[in-house]
């Protein structure tokens, strides 16, 4: 007759194995279907960072040159004007050059050169453009064969204002660190290169961005097929490794737990065949294998005695677990949840994993600094500390996509504020702005003092707002009504509310940043922490 442990081994490893292969063929369907466009998806969000980079770099130029052009007294001399701009350009630092050209495109720059640009396309193309500026490809310096980009903005005379830029901060973009090994140019509008890092590899991949302020520009960068398509064959062999690893590994405990299991059992059908009772009524049963017909002979002589107990023991076991679940609930207590996130946090640090650690810990700190052992009022620098932890936990899961920066004109430590009304503002800029941005941002929280008012102001980016829906919260948080989406809010309303009996909470929204401000006298911040 067949062994128990045998038959049960067979079965199970014709499971696992069945299991593994299906594992293995997902595991290669997921790794062509989702990967490779997450791969390619990475690389063009890198390419449109880089290109997003250099269009901010240009715009913040040309912000400063549309001022520095206001400088300009067509009564002026061009010595005198030329004059004015160097000393305006020395203070911002960044331009290789600022210069007036004539009616007759030559170019007298601030340091006291003079050259024509007559021939120039950027010049020609300036003679009939109506846009307030006209860009260049990248150029080189004469003087230090360093890359330049031409600006040429008009003035009221027919003269233009001219600028270069010195390019060095768009190679370091350029040059900045990728995923895998890649190069990375910059496209002029005719399609020639107009600055690259190196050569493209061969059949290299290549990711394109646009460059807004500069028509025509776009950002390419070339990784060779070797780093995104060997990625899968590696994976898959990685993969088949490892499953098959696991196999081996699985078979031989499983091996060892069923035989140690089923040794016991053996024992216990030799001690029950042994026993001197007797049952005039058998339990008839087949016995597929020899562990289980020894246990038939001994059970058959103790069954009576087993099904008179029976009922005893299954009115104690009931009685026993009511009072232990009980027992339990009343150990649910704040210090116990705490006690436990640590003891699990040392378990996940003594095993080696880090993350698992870090965020137990940041989650039993969360709930430390939430409960405040029932305080009211709390010091600043505690709500601050509670947002701090809160934003570490959130980073677990947006990463680099979410960043805090507080900025405190003052010393939080000296102030009193009702107790969590800053974590759920920070969870709304989180959760109805940098969530929906892609690339996410920063949340900034402001401290200041201004006439007598303590000022909190929590501000983020966000996509275009419903400036209707936020004319529309703004007036429920006046009247102290509550709208569908906005729980975290009103709640915190309604509390500052209750305790200064006055609005504090307001909401703006400007400069591409909504704005949450909680206004309070600082003669309210100055309270000892009460308890609740």
């Amino acid at each position: 007759m067949q062994k128990l442990s045998d038959k049960i081994l067979k079965n199970v490893r014709a499971v696992i194995f069945a299991a593994m292969v299906v594992l293995i063929g997902l595991c290669f369907a997921v790794t062509m279907l989702m990967v490779r466009p997450r791969i390619d998806t990475l690389f063009t969000a890198v390419a449109q960072t880089k290109a997003g980079a250099i269009d901010y770099f240009l715009n913040r130029r040309l912000k400063e040159l549309a001022l520095l052009r206001q400088v300009y007294q067509p009564q002026g001399s061009t010595r005198e004007n030329l004059d004015a701009f160097d000393t305006y350009g020395r203070m911002l630092g960044v331009y290789a050059s600022l210069g007036l050209v004539d009616e007759e495109g030559v170019v007298h720059t601030t340091s006291g050169a003079s050259f024509s640009i007559r021939e120039r396309d950027y010049y020609q193309k300036a003679l009939v453009s109506r846009e307030p500026y006209v860009l260049s490809e990248v150029l080189f310096s004469r003087e230090d064969n360093e890359p330049i980009v031409i600006v040429l903005m008009p003035l009221e005379d027919g003269r233009f204002f001219s600028a270069a830029i010195g390019a060095q901060y768009v190679v370091e973009v350029m040059e900045g660190s990728t995923p895998f090994p890649a190069v990375t140019r910059l496209i002029g509008p005719g399609g020639q290169t107009d600055l690259e890092t190196g050569p493209l590899p061969w059949q290299a991949r290549t990711y394109l961005a646009q460059v807004p302020v500069h028509p025509g520009w776009q950002l390419e960068i070339g990784v060779s097929p070797l780093y995104v398509d060997a990625i899968f064959y590696l994976l898959g062999g990685f993969l088949l490794a490892g499953f098959g690893l696991m196999y081996q590994g699985l078979n031989r405990a499983l091996t060892r737990r069923v035989e140690a299991e089923l040794r016991p059992l053996e024992a216990i059908a030799r001690d029950m065949a042994a026993t001197d009772l007797t049952d005039p009524k058998p339990l008839e049963i087949d016995a597929h294998s020899a562990e289980t017909a020894g246990i038939l002979a001994g059970y058959n002589t103790l069954r009576q005695r087993i099904a008179a107990l029976l009922e005893t023991v299954q009115a104690e076991q009931k009685s026993r677990m009511e009072s232990d679940y009980q027992a339990l609930l009343e150990q649910i207590k704040p210090h116990f949840l705490y006690n436990t996130l640590e003891t699990i946090q040392v378990m996940a640090l003594d095993y080696e994993d880090d993350r698992i650690g870090d965020a137990l810990g940041l989650l039993g700190r969360y709930f430390r600094l939430s409960l405040a052992d029932g305080a009211q009022l709390v010091p600043l620098d505690h709500e601050l500390e509670l947002v701090r932890t809160y934003v570490q936990l959130q980073k677990l899961r947006y990463g680099e996509r979410l960043h805090l920066k507080i900025q405190a004109e003052l010393r939080p430590g000296e102030y009193t504020v009702l107790k969590f009304i800053l974590q759920p503002v920070v969870e709304n800029a989180l959760y109805h702005g940098i969530k929906l941005l892609p690339q996410g941002g920063t949340i900034t929280v402001r401290l200041t003092e201004e006439e007598g008012w303590l000022l909190i102001r929590v501000e983020n980016p966000c996509p275009e707002p419903d400036t209707a829906r936020l004319d529309e919260l703004a007036r429920a948080l006046e009247t102290g009504q509550k709208l569908p989406g906005s729980n975290g809010l009103y709640n915190v309303n309604q509390r500052l509310r209750l305790r200064y009996g006055r609005q504090c909470l307001f909401v703006d929204y400007g400069g591409g940043q909504v704005q949450v401000e909680i206004r309070l006298k600082q003669e309210e911040c100055h309270e000892y922490p009460d308890r609740g």
